[in-house]
């Protein structure tokens, strides 16, 4: 059984896209390189954290649809324009606590990031 990824947070940059959709891109099998959206959020700016902040529901998990890693790409759901991509690791389900993977927006590693506070639970 493939292992599931436990959507916590995420945050984004001030002044970027607040209204995003996360889509997982599937890697192996005939349908390879196809997209579905796992959902749409609405970050709101948070003072605290000085970023952009949305939060999950308690009950939002994604199926790995390959056992080893799952691929995640962040899209402007306004404009339709990627935004940046990560790849999650199964392993990481080795860790028990809340873990966070970074978004680099354009691919600019130091630049400006949405980043995901997840958890991976074994299948």
């Amino acid at each position: 059984m493939a292992p599931l990824l436990k959507l916590m947070d995420m945050t984004g940059p001030l002044g970027f896209a607040e209204h995003v959709a996360l889509v997982e891109v599937l890697q192996v099998g005939p349908h390879a390189g196809e997209r579905f959206q796992v959902g749409k959020l609405r970050l709101a700016p948070n003072n605290e954290l000085h970023r952009n902040l949305f939060e999950f529901d308690d009950q939002t998990f994604v199926p790995f649809q390959n056992p080893l890693q799952i691929r995640l790409v962040i899209v402007d759901a306004d404009g339709g324009r990627d935004l940046g991509e990560t790849i999650i690791d199964a392993k990481d389900a080795n860790r028990p606590g809340e873990l966070f993977i970074k978004f680099f927006v354009n691919g600019v590693v130091g630049g400006p990031f949405y980043e995901l506070g997840y958890r991976v639970l074994p299948g």
